[in-house]
């Protein structure tokens, strides 16, 4: 194995030069993290790092995330720099001065739903915001298709909602079923796994690592559903390239937002925004309103221009902090 398998590129080449003050320093990448201390692999082994002083007390947005590289050195095992990140992926918890870092580094965001259970329209939006704020390409994964008798209404409703995500109908163990999953999981490329309990991701990262690295629990007999498994954030390896960053299931998903991400997933509504008569329209009573006319003739949900109304919301009010 080598630092180019773990996602090693010339820009964090580039940056360990800049930020490497000891020869004895090497970069390592985190592959999981516990309460006081951390898991790297430098490319030839792996070894823990104590979380202490500054980075047990710095803001959450400082400290080391699942998929970070570090400077640090085995011999000495103490953690020295945290190199800048190409992205973050970030979520809003509640009572919580700051958004919480999921993971960093990541290329690709596979959302994982599950045809065993009603989709949650305002939830996957967010999802899709969440991806496009963190400039990582996202992927929507419909799994468990062979516990239903015909997953088409599924399909046509997710589509309904997504402008630029792929989409994959799987089942979770058949190897042939991920086979286009794997193809975009090349050399260095990290992938983030993201969606409710019991959706199949464990299964999912099981079948794809070719080994049960991942526990899992059965499904519910009478109703198809899988039980929370994920207990904490890992980063792991597949043995013909890519990474995978595996995360508990999110039950709750609040958006560090951004102008740019409510663009991209919902350019429905901004595309009507844009010819509405007045440019600061509130789009409740002004004449020629085209947010109005659009919900008035079943053009635009009235689900979807509320979730976008909550985002952006939320967006201004992150800001205004």
């Amino acid at each position: 194995m080598s630092l180019k398998n773990l996602g090693w590129s010339e820009q964090f080449e580039l940056q360990a030069c800049v930020w490497q003050t000891n020869a004895a320093l090497k970069p390592a990448r985190v592959v999981t993290i516990h309460r006081h201390r951390l898991r790297v692999h430098d490319g030839n082994s792996s070894y823990e790092l104590p979380i202490r002083g500054r980075w047990f007390s710095s803001e959450d947005s400082q400290r080391p995330a699942v998929g970070d590289w570090v400077l640090a050195s085995k011999d000495q095992p103490h953690l020295t720099e945290l190199l800048p990140r190409l992205n973050a992926i970030k979520r809003n918890v509640p009572q919580q001065p700051e958004p919480q870092t999921i993971a960093a580094n990541v290329n690709l965001i596979f959302i994982v739903i599950s045809c065993t259970e009603d989709i949650n329209d305002s939830k996957l939006e967010r999802y899709l915001a969440l991806a496009e704020l963190s400039n990582a390409l996202p992927h929507i994964v419909l799994s468990k298709r062979d516990l239903v008798p015909d997953f088409t209404p599924f399909v046509k409703r997710i589509l309904r909602l997504t402008y630029r995500a792929s989409l994959f109908v799987v089942d979770c163990r058949e190897r042939t079923d991920l086979d286009p999953l794997r193809s975009l999981l090349k050399e260095g490329v990290t992938a983030l796994f993201m969606g409710a309990s019991g959706v199949g991701k464990s299964t999912i990262i099981n079948t794809l690592l070719g080994a049960d690295v991942q526990r899992t629990a059965l499904t519910r007999a009478h109703d198809h559903k899988g039980r929370h498994t994920t207990s904490s954030r890992r980063l792991f390896l597949l043995q013909d390239g890519g990474l995978i960053i595996d995360i508990p299931g999110v039950r709750e998903l609040a958006i560090a937002n951004s102008k740019v991400s409510l663009e991209l997933t919902f350019p429905d509504i901004e595309s009507l925004i844009t010819r509405c008569n007045f440019s600061n329209c509130s789009h409740t009573n002004e004449p020629d309103c085209q947010i109005q006319a659009a919900r008035q003739d079943g053009v635009l949900e009235e689900r979807r221009f509320n979730n976008y109304v909550s985002l952006v919301t939320q967006s201004a009010s992150i800001t205004n902090d």
